[in-house]
């Protein structure tokens, strides 16, 4: 959980270079974010 949440802030980041990116939007990235942290949650 602690790595979906913390990829979040990283997404946020504009100051960090990213020469490869799988959600393109930060709103995306957000979305999955917290689906990813509800299951995870969820499953533990």
């Amino acid at each position: 959980m602690f790595i979906s949440i913390a990829f979040i802030a990283f997404k946020k980041n504009k100051a960090i270079e990213k020469p490869f990116e799988v959600f393109k939007t930060y709103h995306s990235a957000l979305v999955w974010g917290i689906i990813d942290t509800f299951t995870v949650g969820f499953a533990n």
